[in-house]
């Protein structure tokens, strides 16, 4: 019995059996899911632009790193693609990830 409380003990104090570390997996998978969601709602509402065709056109003639990453983080930034109505900035992260896929689209 002694054995019984001493691995109970022992198994919750390294977070094996608290839901804590459940409620805590939980957060950083639904910051990551809308982090997604905002990526692709940035992608979409580059999509439609209605000069989507010769924005793609100028950034695939722009270098493939740096200068593109740039010019495609600053295009965000200043249309607030990333920037969901009612807020005032982007959630971290969502800018990079519109960033990889409008880089991927003007490849």
């Amino acid at each position: 019995m002694i054995a019984s409380v001493v691995t109970l003990i022992v198994v919750t104090s390294l977070g094996w059996l608290t839901t804590q570390a459940v409620v805590e997996k939980a957060r950083e998978q639904g910051a990551e899911d809308l982090v997604a969601l905002r990526a692709a709602i940035c992608t979409v509402r580059f999509q439609q632009r209605p000069d989507v065709t010769a924005k793609l056109a100028e950034l695939k003639a722009l270098p493939p790193y740096g200068e593109k990453d740039t010019a495609i983080k600053k295009l965000i930034a200043d249309e607030k693609l990333a920037t969901m109505v009612g807020e005032n900035a982007p959630a971290p992260g969502a800018i990079d990830r519109c960033t990889y896929a409008i880089s991927s689209l003007a490849r």
